[in-house]
C-alpha cells in the first residue's frame, strides 16, 4: 500500500502502524521455500539458511519437541517448520515421551512444571542449535544406501499412469463399515435406525451432514449394503422442481420396489436444492412424510434454508472430521501400498493442510506419485498450496480463524478477501467475545482501528470507487483486531447489523410516507417529522391509550393519517415511552373494528 494511500485516508497513521508493526512482530509468517533449488540429499532444508544452522535430510528424525515462550519475530514458526523438515515431531503438551522443551523468554509455567515432573530436558536457542549439528554428524557418518534401491523406486514411479487406471479414491474406498476412518458413534446411530426401519421407525428419513470427503456417501452405501438394502443415489441438485420429486423420487418412495429385497434412497447434495428452487424442496418434505422406503439425505453445509427445514423432520446425524492421526495412519498404509517414499511429517502436514479431507489427499497424491520423488516436508507444503480447495468460504468458518493464534498476520488479512462486506461485519460483532475482551485498553484500541476502517471502507465504496485501498481495509477491519482480541471464546455470532439496518430502512420508508400523507394539512420535511413531530405525537398517543381513551386517540391518530396502512404501529417503534400491552391492544382492536366497517360502507 502506498504511502499516499494511508496518509489520505488514516489520520492517525503512526497509530495503525504501531499496532500493525507489533502485530506483525509477535505474530508468526510463513517462509516460502527457495525458489528455483531441488530438494536433493545435500542441499539444506527448508529455514536452515534463515536460522543459520548447518544441518542433514531427517537428522531430527523421530525426536520430539515442545516449544514454548517468546521468540524474537517469527523465529518460533520458523523453528517449528525447521524441526519438521528434519524429521522431528513439535508437539503441543509435554509428555514423558517429548525429548526436548525448547524454550524461549517467559516460557508457559503450566508446561514448565511439567517438564520438570517428566524430566525432560529444557534447551535454548544455542542449545537447539548444538543439538542439530551433533545430530548431522552423526547421520553423516552413518551407511549411505546402495545406489540401486534410491534407483528401483522412483524408475517405477517415474513411467507413465496407464490410461485405465482406477482412481485411488475408487481405488481405496472402503469395503466395509469398519474399514471407514472416524464417525463410528453416528454410522452406528445411522445402522440402528435402518435395521429398525421396518418396524416403526421414529423418523422416516436421516439427514446426514458434514464437509466434503469425510466419507458421508461412503457411510450411507455401506450401512445400506450390510443392512441388506438396495440403495439407489440420485442428486437432490438435479430435482429442484416439484414435478422431478413427484415423478422420479416420489414413484420409488410410494412402491418401494427395488431390484431385489428391501430399497432405501440416497439422495445426495440437499443443500443444493436450495439454489434456483422450485418447490422441490417442499415436496421432499411432503415425499418423506408418505414414504414406505427408508430416506437417507446428505449435504455439505447444514446452514441452508433447506437443510434446516430437513433437520426437524428427519434424523439429524452430523459427520464431523476425522482425527488427523487416524486419517494420516490410513493415508501412510496407502501411501507404502503405492511405493511412495515418504517423512511422517509430510503426510501429517498434508492432512492438516487439507482439514482431513481423505479424497482431496488421495486425489493430491496420485498426481504427485507421478513424479517420482520423495515426499518431505517442504514438498507436501508445495503440492498442498498448489491443490488445496479454499476451505475458507463458509463465513462460520473463517471467523473463529481469524480470532485463533495459529494463524498468520497475513493469513487473518486474506480471509477478509472471503466476503469483502460481511467478514468485517462479523468481526465487529464477535471480537466483544474473545479471550482479551475483559482488557478494556485491548477493547478500546480494536475499536478505535475498526472505526478507522470505516473511514477506509467509505473511501472503497464512495463516488471515486478508490478500491485501491482494500488491502488497507483488511489489515484494520481483519489484522488487527484478530490479532489483538484473541481465541474465540463463543459461538460465532451472525451480525446484528443486518436487522438493525433493515429495521432503519423500514422506518425510514414509513416515515417518508407520514410525511407525505400528512402534508394533506402540514407542510414539513422527514427531518422535522421525526426530531419534533413524531416525539411528540408518539407521546400525546401514549398518554391517551394509558388512560383508556381510545376516542381520544384514534382521533389525534386520524388527524395526522396515523390510522392509515397501519402507520401507527411502526411509528411507535420510533420513541420508547412505555405503553400498557393490554391497553394498547384494546385501542388496535377498537382501530381495527372502525377500519373495517368503514371499508364495508364502502363497498
Amino acid at each position: 500500500m502506498p504511502q499516499k494511500k494511508i496518509d489520505a485516508f488514516c489520520s492517525r497513521r503512526e497509530y495503525i502502524e504501531a499496532i500493525y508493526f507489533r502485530s506483525i512482530e509477535t505474530t508468526p509468517t510463513k517462509t516460502e521455500p527457495p525458489e528455483n533449488k531441488r530438494t536433493t540429499n545435500n542441499t539444506v532444508p527448508m529455514h536452515s539458511d534463515a536460522l543459520g544452522i548447518k544441518s542433514t535430510p531427517n537428522c531430527l528424525d523421530g525426536i520430539s519437541f515442545v516449544i514454548s515462550g517468546e521468540f524474537d519475530g517469527d523465529k518460533k514458526q520458523k523453528y517449528k517448520d525447521f524441526i519438521l523438515s528434519l524429521g522431528g515431531l513439535v508437539r503441543h503438551t509435554v509428555t514423558s515421551k517429548t525429548k526436548y522443551f525448547f524454550t524461549g523468554k517467559n516460557p508457559g509455567p503450566a508446561k514448565t512444571k511439567k517438564a520438570k515432573e517428566n524430566k525432560v530436558k529444557m534447551i535454548s536457542e544455542e542449545e537447539f542449535r548444538e543439538i542439530v549439528e551433533k545430530q548431522s554428524a552423526n547421520t553423516k557418518d552413518l551407511p549411505k544406501e546402495s545406489p540401486k534401491k534410491r534407483k528401483e523406486s522412483p524408475k517405477k514411479r517415474k513411467e507413465p499412469l496407464p490410461v485405465q487406471q482406477e482412481l485411488w479414491t475408487k481405488k481405496y474406498a472402503p469395503k466395509k463399515i469398519s474399514e471407514i476412518v472416524g464417525n463410528r458413534a453416528q454410522i452406528e446411530k445411522l445402522r440402528c435406525w435402518l435395521r429398525d426401519w421396518q418396524s416403526e421407525p421414529s423418523k422416516k428419513a436421516a439427514l446426514v451432514s458434514g464437509q466434503p470427503g469425510i466419507g458421508k456417501t461412503t457411510a450411507a452405501h455401506l450401512v445400506c449394503k450390510e443392512s441388506g438394502y438396495t440403495a439407489y443415489e440420485m442428486n437432490a441438485s438435479d430435482y429442484r422442481g416439484k414435478k422431478d420429486i413427484e415423478g422420479k423420487i416420489g414413484e420409488l418412495s410410494r412402491s418401494g420396489k427395488g431390484v431385489a429385497g428391501k430399497t432405501a434412497i440416497i439422495m445426495d447434495e440437499v443443500d443444493g436444492m436450495s439454489a434456483g428452487d422450485r418447490g422441490g424442496a417442499t415436496e421432499l418434505l411432503k415425499t418423506i412424510k408418505k414414504t414406505v422406503v427408508p430416506i437417507i439425505c446428505i449435504c455439505n453445509n447444514r446452514q441452508a434454508p433447506t437443510t434446516k427445514t430437513l433437520a426437524d423432520n428427519t434424523l439429524d446425524l452430523r459427520f464431523a472430521k476425522p482425527d488427523a492421526r487416524m486419517v494420516a495412519a490410513r493415508i501412510k498404509e496407502i501411501a507404502t501400498a503405492e511405493g511412495i517414499e515418504y517423512d511422517t511429517n509430510a503426510i501429517e502436514q498434508l492432512v492438516i493442510r487439507y482439514g482431513s479431507d481423505i479424497r482431496a489427499i488421495l486425489n493430491t497424491l496420485s498426481v504427485f506419485s507421478t513424479e517420482g520423488c520423495r515426499l518431505t516436508y517442504g514438498k507436501s507444503t508445495e503440492i498442498s498450496d498448489r491443490g488445496r480447495k479454499n476451505t475458507e468460504e463458509n463465513l462460520f468458518e473463517c471467523i473463529p480463524k481469524i480470532f485463533s493464534k495459529n494463524v498468520t498476520f497475513k493469513d487473518r488479512a486474506d480471509l477478509y478477501f472471503v466476503d469483502m462486506a460481511f467478514v468485517p461485519l462479523m468481526v465487529q460483532q464477535n471480537y466483544l467475545s474473545c479471550q482479551n475482551a475483559a482488557d478494556i485498553r485491548t477493547v478500546s484500541e480494536i475499536a478505535d482501528v475498526i472505526s478507522l476502517s470505516d473511514t477506509a471502507e467509505s473511501a472503497m465504496r464512495g463516488k471515486d470507487s478508490e478500491w485501491s485501498v482494500a488491502p488497507l481495509h483488511s489489515v484494520l477491519s481483519c489484522g488487527i483486531p484478530g490479532h489483538l482480541a484473541g481465541s474465540l471464546r463463543k459461538r460465532t455470532e451472525f451480525s446484528r447489523w443486518f436487522g438493525s439496518n433493515s429495521k432503519q430502512k423500514r422506518l425510514e420508508g414509513v416515515l417518508s410516507l407520514f410525511t407525505a400523507r400528512a402534508a394533506k394539512v402540514s407542510s414539513f420535511s422527514t427531518l422535522t417529522a421525526r426530531t419534533e413531530y413524531i416525539p411528540f405525537l408518539e407521546k400525546l398517543l401514549a398518554k391517551e391509550i394509558n388512560s383508556r381513551n381510545t376516542e381520544k386517540a384514534q382521533a389525534l391518530a386520524s388527524s395526522y393519517f396515523l390510522d392509515t396502512e397501519d402507520l401507527f404501529d411502526v411509528l411507535m417503534e420510533c420513541e420508547k415511552t412505555p405503553v400498557d400491552k393490554k391497553k394498547k391492544a384494546e385501542y388496535s382492536a377498537k382501530k381495527n373494528k372502525k377500519h373495517h366497517l368503514e371499508k364495508t360502507k364502502v363497498k
